[in-house]
């Protein structure tokens, strides 16, 4: 994963957050074996193709604030707020997956070379995690996590 990009840096965010979720110690899917080629567990936007459940799409919602190092300084530090949503066919399945989210993003801050720090991403903070179901026994379930990052921009 490559370190946030000031030229680009909503965009690397997204990738970052989607690939420290689909990496070695991200969220396991629970029908690798079943889901179809075109299929993507993980992905960064709502799929314009047919959905195969559980999924877990990832927006940066922006950024909210950008302030300067200091006073002499060129660079920037900004928080830019995300979205992580889950979607299932069932509320156990749609609990367990959102754990294991939350997991993966809060374990991987430090790791030494692929941690959030190392890719210029610090402070996670999940403000809310909001359950959105479907009616009904069929009903999709979801949940989203709410959270930011803090990013330095140079």
């Amino acid at each position: 994963m490559p370190a946030v990009s000031t030229a680009t840096f909503i965009q690397d965010s997204v990738i970052n957050l989607r690939d420290l979720l689909v990496g070695a110690d991200g969220v396991t899917d629970p029908v690798t074996s079943g889901r179809p080629a075109n299929s993507r567990f993980v992905v960064t936007s709502y799929p314009h193709r047919d959905v195969f459940y559980p999924i877990i799409t990832v927006k940066v919602l922006g950024p909210s604030e950008t302030r300067r190092l200091g006073m002499r300084s060129e660079g920037f530090w900004t928080k830019v707020d995300f979205e992580v949503r889950i979607w299932a066919k069932d509320v156990k399945q749609c609990d367990d997956l959102t754990q294991q989210a939350f997991d993966a993003l809060r374990d991987e801050q430090l790791t030494a070379s692929t941690g959030t720090v190392a890719l210029s991403m610090f402070g996670l903070t999940v403000t809310s995690t909001i359950e959105v179901n479907e009616d009904g026994v069929g009903g999709i379930k979801s949940k989203i996590l709410n959270g930011f990052y803090y990013l330095t921009l140079s």
